[in-house]
């Protein structure tokens, strides 16, 4: 395995330093922040943010495989036009609660479809 030099030190190229991570669909109520569309959508956005500085690749984008059921989730986002950019977005036919961006597990909590 290839070693690559970053900012932290020498480290193999397919090691990911964060494997895990949740995001709760529904949110705590009531939480005045979030009462807005836009500030409960970037709450998600935030979650990818912290999942790609934690595991970004040295070139190239990030492959995020999401399940269908997501999809509408995903292209009401404010930024999904910069998500495209940094992500290789696959919309799958799986009924999982979880995307995989990058080989971080991305867990969906508390969500519904309506």
């Amino acid at each position: 395995m290839r070693k690559i030099r970053s900012h932290t030190g020498y480290r193999d190229e397919r090691e990911l330093k964060l494997k895990e991570a949740s995001w709760d669909y529904q949110m705590p109520r009531p939480i005045p922040l979030y009462s807005f569309q836009d500030d409960w959508n970037q709450t998600i956005v935030t979650k990818l943010n912290e999942i790609w500085a934690n595991n970004r690749p040295f070139d190239g984008q990030v492959k995020m495989t999401i399940p269908n059921k997501f999809k509408p989730i995903f292209e009401s986002l404010l930024y999904y036009d910069q998500l495209q950019k940094r992500y290789e977005i696959e919309y799958i036919d799986t009924n999982v609660d979880n995307i995989n961006v990058g080989g971080c597990i991305l867990l969906i909590k508390n969500f519904k479809n309506d």
